[in-house]
């Protein structure tokens, strides 16, 4: 796991992270604290299978923050939603390889919601995405540009290609 002496470096020196609100509080001493940008509600079901021809990606529409993108927030009742990040990661033009495991915060699970959130791999280049499970039956506010998830960096080696998926310089 890459510490926070090396994340600054890649950030400040290669743009690993780009768009965060303030790297002094973002930056952990094992990670990176991914801010919510927006929270949307799904208006549409989706579809996987084996080799991506039936591939369906569920619509969303934003949801907007009472009082503002700034200050404002947003009481959501119990359900799913997808939050996108104002982060970005670069994880293509970098001295090394690296891909990254992200969680929630403590403060999501202890109010009894979860997140979910999958790998980037190696050569991953946008700003990502995850679901947001409120569980609370009481709901859960979110304000604008809350750290909800957390990256773990970590060099991988004898890495052969590149990510080159559907997500690739996603918005």
């Amino acid at each position: 796991m890459i510490g926070n002496e090396e994340l600054r470096h890649l950030i400040e020196g290669w743009g690993l992270v780009t768009d965060f609100i303030d790297l002094e509080t973002q930056l952990q001493p094992t990670g990176f604290d991914l801010t919510v940008k927006t929270v949307e509600r799904y208006t549409s079901g989706g579809a996987i299978d084996f080799d991506n021809t039936h591939r369906k990606i569920a619509e969303s529409e934003a949801i907007p923050f009472v009082g503002g993108l700034v200050d404002g927030y947003i009481d959501l009742p119990p359900g799913v939603y997808r939050i996108r990040f104002n982060e970005k990661l670069n994880l293509r033009h970098l001295p090394y390889p690296i891909s990254v495991i992200s969680c929630y915060r403590g403060t999501v699970m202890r109010n009894g919601n979860y997140t979910a959130l999958g790998f980037w791999d190696y050569g991953y280049e946008g700003r990502g995405e995850c679901s947001f499970d409120i569980r609370n039956p009481h709901g859960f506010r979110v304000y604008a540009n809350a750290r909800i998830h957390q990256c773990f960096f970590f060099k991988a080696t004898k890495v052969v290609g590149m990510y080159d998926g559907q997500y690739l310089f996603e918005e």
